[in-house]
């Protein structure tokens, strides 16, 4: 029975919400309705844009590499490049990249750019998609660095950087 007071509505069904069989009933409801959740969702989000915001960016920061897992097969799904997400999930975030030695994790910078040492999901093969055994995390800076060149053109960059740093003796 609805209250008068607003308040007091907002307290019984904040009181309603947290009792486990509502919460149980909620959670049978969304699998046996599928399309009616997500418009349902989809409804509240439109209506409240503000703390639609604020909830998906405190999600991006407690989840980094789930989120960079949602992102990247986002981004495979547009360019057509296939992807199994399951085995992108279950790679292990190495502390170091392994092509830099430097330290890396998932996180992002200021306003959500990513930092140089920012890992990244990298296709060994770029003609392969983001399959077992194609992909591996390295720093975003390496994958940058490796993302135009051959291995013929990486060599030779390599080839001349230590030409030219070991004749100035740094």
């Amino acid at each position: 029975m609805p209250y008068a007071d607003p308040q007091k509505q907002r307290e019984a069904q904040a009181r309603n919400e947290r009792k486990p069989e509502t919460i149980a009933y909620r959670k049978e409801w969304a699998k046996k309705n599928p399309e009616k959740r997500r418009e349902s969702t989809r409804r509240w989000r439109m209506q409240h844009p503000q703390k639609w915001a604020e909830i998906e960016r405190n999600w991006k920061r407690k989840n980094p590499f789930s989120n960079a897992v949602k992102e990247l097969a986002k981004g495979a799904k547009k360019s057509g490049t296939p992807i199994d997400r399951e085995y992108c999930r279950s790679l292990t975030v190495p502390t170091v990249c392994p092509v830099l030695g430097t330290p890396i994790r998932f996180a992002v910078g200021e306003g959500f750019r990513p930092m140089h040492e920012t890992a990244s999901f990298d296709r060994v093969d770029n003609n392969l998609g983001y399959i077992r055994g194609n992909v591996c995390i390295v720093s975003r800076l390496a994958n940058t660095m490796k993302s135009c060149a051959t291995p013929a053109q990486l060599l030779a960059f390599s080839a001349w950087i230590q030409k030219t740093y070991d004749q100035r003796d740094v």
